[in-house]
């Protein structure tokens, strides 16, 4: 296994929703087994990346580039916000303005840092948890494959419209899932230094302080995973 994320190669088919556990080989490693347990606990997770691209992207002011500035210098999971329930969105949103607080180690800290001072902003946790609203531009929805359009039901108090980032697809990733949905990208700061190992933990930490939700329709849980959250 490779050690350090700067030795992982991009993998094209990442950016593809998981189906079921026998379609998940593709994810790259550092947060394939974050996106199994985003599964298990029934949470949709809609793409993600952590490669060496993303480490060295880490220098890109995000405003260049939209679309591949969520992986600036991090590695990230796109889930599907509108699908979270009530308690894991509230849980989304406390973890976005600082409520509860993630556990980062000391040289991740300092890489958040940096992506904060190339963006010219402070460096805040609200960095790690980014609303995407994603809408469909291609003007011939019937030749792709998608769910329909889905109904979004804020809570009270949703901000995410407020922070929200508009991104428009044709043919593109996003084209496997939805013609308009919102997702909130997972992240976790990265560059050539940072360890595989210390992604997995990040986001297997992250992910149980999530509850279960209703685990979709022939979607198998992985025997032995902890599952009593």
């Amino acid at each position: 296994m490779e050690r350090y994320l700067k030795d992982i190669e991009s993998s094209p088919e990442a950016y593809k929703k998981i189906w079921s556990y026998d379609s998940c080989e593709y994810i790259e490693l550092p947060v394939r087994k974050a996106c199994i347990d985003l599964n298990n606990k029934g949470i949709d997770t809609i793409m993600s990346s952590a490669n060496k691209r993303d480490c060295k992207n880490g220098d890109i002011p995000e405003n260049q580039n939209q679309y591949l500035s969520i992986g600036n210098g991090y590695a990230w999971i796109m889930i599907d916000y509108d699908q979270l329930d009530e308690q894991n969105r509230d849980l989304i949103d406390k973890l976005n303005n600082g409520d509860v607080k993630v556990n980062l180690n000391d040289k991740a800290k300092n890489i958040l840092l940096h992506n904060c001072s190339i963006n010219g902003i402070q460096s805040r946790q609200s960095e790690l948890f980014k609303f995407y609203r994603v809408k469909e531009s291609a003007p011939d929805k019937a030749k792709y494959n998608r769910r329909p359009k889905k109904i979004s039901t804020p809570l009270k108090n949703d901000k995410f419209e407020e922070q929200a980032i508009t991104l428009f697809h044709q043919n593109s990733s996003f084209s496997n899932y939805s013609f308009d949905f919102r997702g909130v990208a997972l992240r976790y700061p990265i560059d050539e230094t940072t360890e595989v190992e210390e992604v997995i933990k990040y986001f297997e930490e992250l992910i149980q302080l999530m509850i279960n939700q209703k685990v979709k329709l022939g979607f198998k849980v992985i025997q032995g995973e902890d599952d009593s959250r």
